[in-house]
């Protein structure tokens, strides 16, 4: 994953060195991810969302490793969080 991490984010800083696009792209792939209807198109989404989110992080100065090591420390929160269902969605309410 990271060899595609570099890949992705060496192809994205030519075709879009703009550091301000990537908050709205996400944005609107998330939205995008929210109005799929089946899973071939939810793959897809995700996959955008990954990829920008991905250039989101390069622009901020952030590896591979960095996305890595974050993901780790925020799983052992998370999954060890008690949750609660409110309004639709589960929210955490203890770690």
């Amino acid at each position: 994953m990271q060899q595609l991490f570099e890949k992705i984010t060496s192809w994205q800083d030519i075709s879009f060195p703009e550091a301000e696009y990537y908050k709205k792209k996400l944005l609107e792939e998330s939205q995008e991810v929210s109005d799929s209807t089946n899973t071939e198109e939810l793959l897809e989404e995700c996959s955008d969302n990954i990829i920008v989110t991905f250039g989101l992080l390069n622009k901020a100065g952030l590896t591979y490793q960095d996305l890595e090591a974050a993901m780790e420390r925020k799983f052992k929160v998370v999954s060890s969080s008690e949750w609660e269902f409110v309004g639709g969605v589960h929210k955490r309410v203890k770690e």
